[in-house]
């Protein structure tokens, strides 16, 4: 479950100096910021979060902890995940050079992401959702179960949606993206996650809270070299 919640939520970021070898580009257009309060039976913490990423290739992002002044670069093409940390808030895409510092570039963390994906990915699941018209709300409840005779369940999570007027196309996310095209649930340009639950053995080992706070189009071009 730790695995899936770091993978799910993504908290770290990315960028890489180095040794002039293998260059990798990146280009960036979007600067997201958002405040995300995580419950589990042991903690509640609360993380400001930002997200550099590109809307039309989903293969790398940056993903920015400020809380935790952690940073990391996902690059799901090249399989590489880099560390960075910094000591003064990310808060704009100026800020982005105080991720100055490599704190280390790893393979094995990737590969171990990549095998807990995969064999996630070979679980049997099921989605149900249902909308609500007058609160403008919808709630989507994903079963994992352990293979296709369905005895036993693995997780449920659940998937609150709100309403947000101001969202486009583009925001779409990698959950929002999954839920249409692999379970075909129908939703909207103007939906956007509230809060994420996830339930073990019928009970909620953890809940993330999300708040939207701003997003910039921007033009960041980045290149980062193999260790």
């Amino acid at each position: 479950m730790k695995k899936f919640f770091l993978l799910f939520l993504f908290w770290t970021t990315l960028i890489c100096f180095g040794q002039k070898e293998e260059p990798f580009h990146y280009h960036f257009d979007t600067f997201l910021s958002f405040k995300t309060i995580h419950y589990n039976k042991f903690e509640e913490a609360e993380y400001d979060i930002i997200l550099v990423k590109n809307s039309y290739d989903k293969n790398s992002y940056i993903s920015i902890n400020n809380t935790l002044k952690s940073a990391t670069l996902f690059d799901y093409s090249n399989n590489k995940i880099f560390f960075f940390n910094f000591t003064k808030n990310i808060e704009s895409i100026d800020d982005l050079k105080h991720l100055d510092t490599i704190s280390h570039y790893v393979d094995d963390d990737f590969n171990e992401l990549k095998k807990f994906a995969s064999d996630y990915k070979k679980k049997y699941k099921e989605v149900e959702f249902e909308r609500d018209s007058i609160k403008h709300s919808l709630i989507v409840h994903k079963i994992v179960y352990s293979n296709k005779k369905k005895k036993k369940i693995i997780d449920e999570q659940y998937y609150v949606f709100k309403e947000n007027k101001n969202k486009t196309k583009k925001d779409e996310n990698e959950y929002e993206s999954e839920l249409i095209i692999n379970y075909k649930v129908p939703l909207i340009t103007t939906d956007e996650i509230d809060k994420i639950i996830y339930v073990e053995n019928g009970k909620k080992i953890s809940e993330s809270n999300y708040n939207f706070i701003k997003k910039q189009n921007i033009e960041f071009n980045f290149i980062s070299y193999k260790k």
